[in-house]
């Protein structure tokens, strides 16, 4: 397994800062039905500092990198940069057909592409199905609870009295889940292996206790 962190507390860093960033928007965008610019920048601009500092650690440490040779700081910032322009790239364009269809806010393409900065396409891919899936569900619950009236199901986004779903809340929980499934060992969460089980671990036979 490729490491994506240089250690633990790194790791746990990058995992809390992009919690608090997708939280924070998450609540103002429910209180306002707004995901104001001066929140989406400066954690678009974060996640790129954090890349750059993650993939230069491991540079350090001689670990893998994502696309370039390893050994080198400057290769390691390079590869950071990198990866989060992809990411951003990715989401941004992913999110933007969505946009086009009427699917989604302008604010939502600018979360989304921002979480796309810290995660890279591959994981941030993982948070889209996990928030579409999540929106969906929600879209079914209150559909159930409120009753289907055509009039207020013109799109996936309403104000007033009408349904209003974002994705802002679906791409938090999701972010939360995709670093806890992915970066489980990383992070130290992943249950320590038994003395009993490393002692099986090579085919043979426990050794016996001694006899008093």
């Amino acid at each position: 397994m490729i490491a994506f962190f240089p250690n633990e507390v790194v790791a746990w860093g990058f995992c809390a800062l992009l919690w608090a960033f997708t939280a924070a928007t998450a609540y103002k965008d429910t209180l306002t039905a707004k995901i104001p610019n001066r929140w989406v920048v400066p954690g678009a601009i974060l996640g790129l500092a954090f890349n750059i500092l993650r993939s230069a650690l491991l540079a350090s440490d001689n670990s893998p990198l994502w696309i370039l040779p390893t050994g080198q700081i400057g290769y390691g910032i390079i590869d950071g940069l990198l990866f989060s322009l992809v990411g951003f790239l990715v989401a941004f364009a992913g999110m933007f057909i969505f946009w086009i269809l009427g699917l989604c806010g302008g604010g939502d393409v600018k979360l989304y592409a921002a979480v796309g900065v810290w995660l890279g396409w591959k994981y941030v891919g993982y948070v889209w199905l996990l928030s579409v899936f999540t929106l969906w569900l929600w879209l079914i619950a209150r559909v159930l609870a409120r009753g289907l009236e055509g009039k207020r199901m013109k799109a996936p986004i309403e104000t007033g009295k009408g349904l209003r779903l974002t994705y802002s809340l679906p791409i938090f929980l999701a972010t939360i889940a995709v670093c806890l499934m992915c970066f489980k060992q990383e992070l130290g969460i992943r249950g320590k292996p038994t003395p009993t089980a490393v002692a099986n671990s090579g085919g043979g036979d426990a050794p016996l206790a001694a006899t008093p």
